[in-house]
């Protein structure tokens, strides 16, 4: 399972990551209206520098609970449908070259999970609103304790 990306690993501790800007009390209170609650204990949430990840820049979130990240969130956003289409591809297929096939799929989605020991990859593409965007989740078997 791919557990880092760049300088940003699982379990690594807060302080040791670079250039993280935790959510403000203003932000927090919109994510939890849009629907997500912090659940875990001491859960925080941070703004990540953009990455490079299979040859393109993705907006990074960070999640993270008792000071050490559980949680790499990558996202990309955009309106060029066709761009976003050939990064999807190009970017699952480099998935499966490095962690084999998915271990769930469900026909005619664009969601694919991968569940390991170590934790598990959540990676999908969404659209609305001529709005396409692409995630990938990467969280820790940590949080299951």
């Amino acid at each position: 399972m791919i557990t880092q990306i760049e300088n940003y690993y699982l379990n690594q501790s807060v302080s040791e990551a670079s250039d993280l800007k935790e959510y403000s009390l203003e932000e927090y209170q919109i994510f939890e209206m849009a629907g997500w609650i912090r659940v875990l204990e001491d859960e925080k949430i941070y703004y990540g520098k953009k990455l490079n990840f299979n040859g393109n820049l993705w907006n990074t979130i960070i999640g993270a609970t008792h000071g050490k990240i559980y949680k790499i969130s990558l996202q990309i956003i955009d309106t060029d449908k066709k761009h976003l289409e050939n990064t999807f591809k190009s970017t699952l297929g480099y998935l499966i070259k490095e962690m084999g096939k998915y271990n769930e799929h469900t026909f005619l989605s664009k969601r694919y999970i991968w569940n390991t020991q170590d934790g598990y990859i959540i990676y999908e593409r969404l659209s609305k609103f001529r709005q396409y965007c692409i995630n990938i989740f990467i969280t820790s078997s940590s949080i299951r304790e």
